[in-house]
C-alpha cells in the first residue's frame, strides 16, 4: 500500500480505478513535510487494492505540484516542492519543471509525432503556418494539437 500523504495528484483511470503519485507526509520527529517516493500508485475500486505501477515512476518527486492527465494517459507535471535533505537538515526548494510522463504505451504514430516535434528547433512556424503540416501528410489529429 502506498505511504499516507497529503499535497499530491490523484486522477481517474481505466474502468474503476485512480492513479495516485507525488506528495508528502509530515515527519513527527524531525517536524518536516517529507516526499514520498517516486512511485505511481493504481487503486482499483472493485478489488479494494492498492497496486503499484511497476512501468513508471516520476523523475523527481514533488508535492504542492499542478497536475493533470489527458485523453492520450500523458500525465502532466508542473513545478511543487522537491526536497533535499543532507543530515538533520530540510532543504526544501520550490521549482517551476514541467514534465511529462506516459501512463500507457504510445503506438508508433505517437511515438513518431512526439519526436518530429522534439527534433524541431523552432515550433512557431506549426503555429504560424499550419497548412504545411497538411501538404505534408500530418494527420489532422496531430494538427489539431497546435497551438
Amino acid at each position: 500500500c502506498p505511504q499516507a500523504r497529503k499535497f499530491h495528484s490523484i486522477f481517474p483511470f481505466r474502468n474503476n480505478q485512480i492513479i495516485m503519485f507525488g506528495g508528502a507526509y509530515f515527519d513527527q520527529t524531525t517536524g518536516y513535510h517529507v516526499t514520498t517516493d517516486g512511485h505511481l500508485w493504481i487503486f482499483d475500486f472493485k478489488k479494494l487494492e492498492w497496486s503499484m505501477l511497476q512501468s513508471l515512476s516520476m523523475l523527481k518527486s514533488t508535492y504542492f505540484h499542478a497536475a493533470d492527465m489527458n485523453e492520450r494517459g500523458e500525465i502532466w507535471s508542473h513545478g511543487g516542492v522537491i526536497q533535499d535533505s543532507i543530515g538533520n537538515t530540510n532543504n526544501e526548494a520550490r521549482v517551476t519543471t514541467l514534465y511529462k510522463m506516459h501512463s500507457r504505451v504510445l503506438n508508433l504514430s505517437e511515438i513518431a509525432w512526439n519526436y518530429f516535434l522534439n527534433c524541431l528547433s523552432d515550433r512557431t512556424s506549426l503555429v504560424k503556418q499550419p497548412q504545411l503540416m497538411s501538404q505534408h501528410h500530418i494527420p489532422a489529429r496531430f494538427i489539431e494539437r497546435i497551438h
